[in-house]
């Protein structure tokens, strides 16, 4: 889990869905270790992780009108974040899941297992849904895909259970690959995926 494992504190920000890419961005240069996105109807909660309460003291200054400190042990943290993994459906078929939920595929559903420990990528962004919905209708078998900014490796992994066969996972953040291997591992397609934290 790399630095996951080292936060004690974290913010609770309530933002407007149009704002999420630029507080995201925020809360990154301001050494957030990691985000969770929930959505709670118009709004979306982020969840951002910081190794000290100092830390998220910090950020918050500069986000006041946004953020509330949460301050707990690391485990606790990632034990919350758990309770609130839940099953996506995208495009016709597949159906995104962490390994601990629950859920009986169809016999016409492709389920990717995805645990996204500190990495960017449950599945219940957006743009993830979309990218999914894109690779289910694009690829036909044979491919090669790169995967810019892999985060869990949840596109890489979803682009080798649809059929393509050299899939390069790149990502600048250090806990990607171990991450991103462990899911195309769970997945069955280890092999069709590599992974780098080196440049394009």
């Amino acid at each position: 889990m790399g630095e996951l494992s080292r936060q004690e504190a974290r913010l609770r920000l309530v933002v407007n869905r149009d704002e999420v890419d630029r507080i995201s961005g925020e809360l990154w240069h301001l050494g957030t270790l990691g985000i969770e996105e929930q959505l709670d109807g118009d709004d979306v909660i982020l969840l951002a992780g910081f190794d000290s309460a100092v830390a998220a003291d910090e950020a918050a200054t500069q986000l006041e009108r946004f953020a509330i400190v949460e301050e707990f042990g690391s485990g606790d943290y990632l034990d919350t974040w758990r309770e609130f993994a839940t099953v996506y459906r995208t495009g016709n078929r597949l159906v995104v899941k962490a390994p601990w939920v629950s859920y009986e595929p169809d016999g016409t559903e492709l389920v990717l297992w995805i645990d996204p420990g500190r990495s960017f990528g449950s599945g219940s962004h957006p743009s993830t849904q979309l990218a999914l919905a894109e690779l289910e209708r694009l690829l036909e078998g044979n491919e090669s895909v790169l995967d810019v900014g892999c985060g869990s490796g949840i596109l890489a992994v979803a682009a080798a259970r649809l059929g393509a066969t050299q899939v390069l996972a790149i990502d600048i953040d250090t806990a990607a690959p171990e991450v991103t291997v462990g899911n195309a591992r769970a997945n069955g397609v280890e092999e069709f995926i590599e992974v780098s934290t080196g440049p394009l």
